[in-house]
């Protein structure tokens, strides 16, 4: 008996019903194995991305343990070299026998401090810590300016030309290696160079924006120095200075001192002369820092707490010491005159 052409029919509409489920669940499947390579692959590629940033964290750190490491080595260096200048002091420093039972020619304690600028492996160690406290004084102005890492170390390296310009004329100046005929000559070859630094960071910088930041930064760089080194005052207090803190601090500092034009301004290395280091100078300028101390206190009472007050006051005393000494050292090398 033969199937009918209805069975037969029905038959053919399974087999097709059932090839074409089966087709679709191939094509589920394929799209199924395509997304599970696709996901593989961006897995894949994470893992990729992440071995890469382990890799480059890596070598971040063995770079700044590396800069540590070398940091750690300089402090040492200038400790020894500190240690052996403060020894050499205290020798020259000591009472004086009478004058019948001294042999040869009588060391004064300013001729040891400027044998010591002669000393080339003084002159190093100097050199190297101007330029380790680079980051320390411009770091602020590397992030305002964004500068990706091959950039900061081409500002750097253009900051160091100025840097070491300055602590040439310094070092020289302070071992007595020019001569008081030559010091106008001296101060004028080193605004020269100064300037010529300045024409080299501007057209690193092409932009007149930046370049006027970096300009005011600075003009204040001795006060965010100062500021580096009191910054102990604060965190003993219990409240450190934030940043915009920081910077109105240090913006009313540099106004307390910019204001003072009846005084020569001895952070500037050209200022630096006999003439300025006379006890006669050195009393006004000295007279001039308490002067500036109460401007800043006053101006800062609207930004600072009452603690951070106290904090900045313990600051200012400590850099005046700090001041008074450096300035009557420099005077008696300079050999100052009333």
């Amino acid at each position: 008996m033969r199937p009918s052409i209805s069975i037969i029919a029905a038959g053919v509409l399974f087999l097709i019903g059932w090839y074409s489920s089966a087709m679709f669940k191939e094509a589920d499947l394929e799209r199924e194995r395509q997304q599970a390579r696709e996901e593989a692959s961006d897995r894949a590629q994470k893992i990729l991305g992440l071995e890469t940033t382990v890799a480059d964290l890596a070598r971040e750190r063995d770079q700044a343990q590396a800069l540590a490491a070398s940091k750690e080595q300089l402090a040492r260096e200038l400790d020894r070299k500190l240690g052996e200048t403060e020894t050499k002091l205290a020798a020259a420093l000591k009472p004086r026998p009478p004058a019948a039972a001294v042999k040869g020619p009588e060391q004064k304690p300013m001729n040891v401090v400027a044998e010591m600028m002669k000393n080339p492996e003084m002159k190093e160690v100097i050199k190297q810590q101007q330029l380790a406290q680079l980051d320390m004084l411009y770091g602020g102005l590397f992030k305002r300016f964004s500068l990706n890492e091959a950039e900061k170390e081409d500002f750097k390296k253009l900051l160091a030309e100025r840097v070491q310009a300055e602590s040439d004329f310094a070092m020289r100046a302070m071992g007595g290696e020019i001569p008081q005929k030559d010091m106008l000559e001296a101060q004028k070859a080193l605004t020269e160079a100064k300037n010529a630094s300045d024409l080299k960071i501007k057209t690193f910088l092409n932009n007149e924006q930046d370049y006027l930041a970096y300009q005011t930064w600075e003009q204040a760089k001795p006060e965010r120095m100062v500021l580096s080194m009191g910054q102990s005052a604060f965190a003993s207090a219990g409240e450190p200075l934030t940043g915009a803190q920081e910077d109105q601090l240090v913006n009313a500092m540099m106004s307390a001192r910019t204001r003072r034009t009846d005084i020569p301004d001895l952070t500037k290395a050209e200022n630096v002369s006999p003439e300025n280091l006379s006890s006669t100078a050195l009393e006004k300028i000295l007279a001039s820092y308490d002067v500036q101390a109460q401007e800043v206190a006053a101006t800062a009472a609207s930004f600072l707490s009452p603690k951070q007050l106290e904090a900045l006051k313990t600051m200012q005393q400590q850099q005046k010491a700090m001041q008074e000494m450096g300035l009557k050292m420099s005077g008696a090398m300079f050999g100052g005159k009333k």
